[in-house]
């Protein structure tokens, strides 16, 4: 039976805003551009920008998404909770989930300038095609192999069979 594994930064304080926006500050410090935020309801639930891989010369489209409905499942008391539980559970899985977002990105880009992985290595999960699609959801569905070429990744990706 899998131990059960606590949850990092599940009790933190730190508001989802502050740590947005020290996010946006560590992306454009590391040469993002076209840095963008969506909302929801007021709220901020994604970020965006772009950043090219030096080692390539290939234009990433990054997707920065805390997936806070996640983190508010794992959360969650089994059993009834009142609208006032429900709530503070909520608001604390939006703390968690973008004080996680923060730390991945501050060990992605401490391992960026020590030299220990590239753009691409420590982005490739969050890499969307030019239509928005996730690379990594393009290559779990059609078992896809890149071609070894440069260029842009695309929609179009000729599937290998293996």
């Amino acid at each position: 039976m899998p131990s059960k594994t606590r949850l990092r930064n599940y009790t933190s304080g730190v508001a989802a805003e502050k740590s947005i926006t020290l996010i946006e500050r560590m992306i454009a410090e590391f040469g993002a551009s076209n840095v963008s935020k969506d909302y929801d309801a007021g709220l901020c639930v994604r970020m965006t920008f772009d950043i090219v891989d030096p080692e390539s010369a290939m234009p990433l489209h990054i997707v920065l998404d805390a997936n806070e409905a996640a983190v508010c499942k794992a959360l969650r008391r089994p059993g009834f909770q009142t609208d006032r539980q429900l709530q503070a559970t909520k608001q604390q899985a939006r703390r968690t989930a973008w004080k996680n977002m923060f730390e991945l990105l501050s060990i992605q880009l401490t391992m960026l300038k020590l030299k220990q992985r590239s753009i691409l290595q420590s982005f490739l999960s969050e890499t969307v095609t030019p239509s928005g699609k996730p690379v990594h959801q393009i290559m779990a569905e059609s078992r896809v192999l890149i071609p070894e070429q440069s260029g842009t990744l695309n929609d179009d990706v000729e599937v290998v069979e293996q």
